[in-house]
């Protein structure tokens, strides 16, 4: 069986940055700040989670260490 499949490398990578939101609280454990999640300098997600909550590192309270 062939695989037709391809995979196309023109495709732009992009960067992620994760930025503090010190307005809403964690839907797991209610701490702030959460992770928003920005690309090519707009907003692509509310994580709705703290940086612990979504690394699964304590390090990662502060905002410093995403």
């Amino acid at each position: 069986m062939v695989n037709d499949m391809t995979t196309d490398t023109s495709a732009e990578v992009q960067q992620a940055e994760f930025r503090p939101n010190y307005r809403i609280k964690c839907q797991n454990c209610g701490q702030v700040p959460t992770v928003d999640v920005y690309v090519n300098g707009k907003l692509e997600t509310r994580t709705e989670l703290c940086g612990v909550c979504t690394w699964g590192e304590a390090a990662c309270i502060d905002p410093e260490e995403w």
